[in-house]
């Protein structure tokens, strides 16, 4: 997974972390709700790609969910807190059927965290 973010996020400024267990994040600076989900959907594509065998997926292939979360730059909010949003995000698409992004919160131009 870490190896399929590297390879879409480009832009100086983004980052990818993994967080702990199988979740991963990357943060986005400047990039909008639709930039984020292209950035999403090119990370599973990319985890897709690898054909990892997953005997209990539906693709019967590994894939990632992604819960997305965004805060507009003139509001200060604990970190802790956008990582809560994103990871809700994130557990509602799992709760959608997987291999899906969810967008936590109302629209915002200020992305800032990726959760898959």
């Amino acid at each position: 997974i870490a190896r399929s973010m590297e390879a879409v996020i480009s832009r100086s400024g983004d980052t990818g972390y993994r967080i702990g267990g199988e979740e991963f994040a990357v943060i986005l600076p400047d990039t909008g709700e639709e930039g984020a989900k292209i950035v999403a959907s090119r990370i599973q594509e990319a985890v897709m790609g690898w054909k990892l065998p997953h005997a209990t997926s539906t693709h019967r292939v590994l894939t990632v969910s992604c819960g997305l979360a965004q805060i507009p730059e003139t509001i200060a909010i604990e970190p802790a807190e956008l990582f809560r949003a994103a990871d809700a995000a994130l557990y509602e698409a799992k709760r959608s059927g997987r291999n899906c992004v969810r967008v936590s919160g109302p629209a915002s131009p200020d992305l800032r965290l990726v959760v898959a």
